[in-house]
C-alpha cells in the first residue's frame, strides 16, 4: 500500500485528471436512494482528488473523505473547500461504533490483500449504524495480486463479490451487485447492508 501512495503522490495532477474522466454519479444516486435517510453521515474511503465528494455533498452535508495520498487530498481540499477530509492510511482510522450511515469505496480497497481487507470490512461494519450501507467497487476476477509494471509497480488485487461476502463473515446482506466492462476490464460494484 505504501508504494501505491508514493505512486499517487508522485504525479497527483495526472491521477486527478485520469480520475475525473470517469464519474460515479449513477452509483452515488443509487446508494442514497437505498439509504432512505435524510442528510446521512457518509464516509468515503479513498476520496483521492475529491471527484465524488462534489456529488455526495449535493445529497448530504455530513461527509468525511479519507485518503492516504497527501497531494491528491490537497487537490480535493481546493476543489471542495467546505468538505471535511482526513489524511490517513485506512488501517489507522479510529471511529466510534455507529458513526456512519453510508461507507463508500470506489477503487481503493482493492489495493488491500485478503487479510487487510477482511480487517477493514470488520471495521466498516462497526462504524456503520444498524441498517447502514457499504458500497465497494473493484476489479473483477479470481483472487490474485496484480502488479502494474507500467505504473511503477502499482499493486492491486482482483476480487469477486463472493470474496467480499466471505470476508464479511455473514455480517452483511448483499442488496446490490453489478458487473460491468470498464476500460477493457471487468469491474464489480456491490452494496452491502449491515444487519439491524
Amino acid at each position: 500500500m505504501d508504494n501505491n501512495l508514493k505512486i499517487y503522490n508522485s504525479d497527483a495532477s495526472l491521477y486527478a485528471f485520469k480520475f475525473n474522466k470517469f464519474n460515479r454519479i449513477k452509483d452515488i444516486v443509487k446508494i442514497f436512494f437505498l439509504c432512505k435517510i435524510d442528510n446521512p453521515k457518509v464516509l468515503e474511503l479513498g476520496c483521492a482528488n475529491g471527484r465524488d465528494a462534489k456529488e455526495i455533498l449535493k445529497r448530504t452535508d455530513n461527509y468525511l473523505g479519507v485518503d492516504g495520498a497527501e497531494k491528491l487530498l490537497d487537490i480535493a481540499k481546493i476543489e471542495n473547500p467546505n468538505a471535511n477530509f482526513i489524511l490517513s492510511d485506512f488501517r489507522d482510522l479510529k471511529f466510534d461504533p455507529n458513526s456512519f450511515d453510508i461507507v463508500i469505496d470506489f477503487d481503493s480497497l482493492f489495493h488491500f490483500d485478503k487479510d487487510d481487507l477482511k480487517e477493514m470490512i470488520s471495521h466498516i461494519y462497526e462504524w456503520l449504524n444498524p441498517g447502514g450501507l457499504f458500497m465497494m467497487d473493484a476489479k473483477f476476477g479470481a483472487y490474485q495480486k496484480v502488479v502494474n509494471h507500467e505504473q511503477s509497480d502499482k499493486i492491486q488485487y482482483l476480487y469477486q463479490p463472493k470474496d467480499i461476502l466471505e470476508l464479511s463473515e455473514g455480517k452483511f446482506e448483499l442488496i446490490h451487485e453489478e458487473i460491468i466492462d470498464r476500460f477493457d476490464k471487468k469491474w464489480f460494484t456491490i452494496i452491502l447492508k449491515k444487519d439491524n
